[in-house]
């Protein structure tokens, strides 16, 4: 078996998610931090030692204070 030695994600849909929730736009990120956290402990136990997690495009300078 071929063993996996890198592993990136792209990070989307946060705020949707929360709106969907009816919550406020932060909350949806908070919940994507802990599925971060998640994420990592999964490459850790699969003993995948590089990740790279695209998290925040230029776009998202635009966005409300309160969001960040």
């Amino acid at each position: 078996m071929n063993k996996i030695h890198h592993i990136g994600v792209i990070l989307d849909g946060n705020r949707r998610f929360a709106k969907r929730l009816m919550k406020a736009p932060w909350k949806g990120h908070e919940w994507g931090g802990e599925k971060v956290k998640e994420f990592l402990g999964w490459c850790k136990e699969a003993d995948i030692r590089t990740t790279t997690v695209y998290s925040f495009s230029v776009q998202n300078f635009s966005r409300p204070k309160v969001e960040f």
